[in-house]
């Protein structure tokens, strides 16, 4: 059985593989798991989601850093290259019996309702509800993040972009949870209160060093509590302007502490 640790350091490794969306993977399973419990899912239903989520993109493993990274839009040849990684994922984790969601979701989470997804091009309901929460979930992270290519996209626009796409792109019963998400604002909040977030932090730490970034930042964010850690701990802080460097924790998180650091 693949074991919690062994699921970490496969993330770990799909993440760096992409220098401007590091902490993907987390952000995507958070989200996934918080629509699979507004849909009533069992708890054991939603460890499955998350931990289905975590590796919705092994695939890329398989993708060359060059096209991952291109600064720029990618190519029409290049855009196919990276629509393999669905199938790549796929092959990667298909032989891990105990835990066949998560083969499920890395092959089907780029399906579109309307059947014009990839890479098999199936339709509605024939997309297992796991692969069409990730979708969801997947699509809103890449809207909010930074890519090599843009910067992330205002909060109304993503939320529009969610709109306008139920019943297309997305299971409309999905996008309409998610769309209540963001404007009860949980995106922030139910992550931030997870209890074991500080452990996403601690795993973002490199040597001596703490990064955090500022991103677009919603404020009320858990701050207080992320920044008692900070001062607790014994490593050096450093600030950066740079959004989603390499510890990810400003990436998973979304927090801005340039207020705070002002004030001291």
């Amino acid at each position: 059985k693949m074991s919690l640790e062994v699921i970490q350091a496969l993330v770990g490794t799909i993440d760096a593989k992409d220098t401007y969306t590091n902490g993907h993977s987390i952000r995507v399973a958070q989200y996934s798991k918080m629509i699979s419990k507004a849909l009533g899912d069992s708890e054991e239903e939603q460890k499955r989601v998350y931990y289905a989520a975590l590796l919705h993109d092994i695939g890329k493993i398989g993708i060359p850093d060059t096209i991952i990274n291109k600064p720029s839009e990618l190519t029409e040849a290049e855009y196919g290259i990276i629509k393999t990684h669905p199938d790549i994922g796929s092959q990667i984790l298909k032989s891990i019996s105990t835990m066949k969601e998560i083969s499920v979701g890395a092959r089907w989470h780029h399906e579109h309702f309307d059947g014009s997804g990839y890479p098999d091009k199936l339709k509605g309901s024939d997309i297992p509800k796991i692969a069409r929460i990730i979708g969801v979930a997947d699509a809103y992270d890449a809207m909010t993040s930074n890519r090599s290519y843009r910067k992330y996209l205002p909060q109304a626009k993503v939320r529009q972009e969610l709109v306008d796409n139920r019943g297309t792109q997305f299971d409309e019963t999905i996008a309409n949870i998610m769309i209540k998400i963001i404007d009860e604002d949980n995106i922030g909040n139910g992550i931030a209160k997870i209890d074991n977030f500080v452990i996403f932090i601690s795993n973002a730490l490199k040597d001596e060093i703490l990064k955090i970034q500022i991103t677009e930042v919603n404020k009320r964010f858990a701050k207080a509590k992320i920044i008692e850690f900070i001062e607790k701990s014994n490593r050096r802080k450093e600030v950066d302007c740079d959004c989603y460097d390499s510890c990810g924790a400003c990436s998973f998180l979304h927090i801005d502490f340039k207020e705070e650091k002002e004030k001291k």
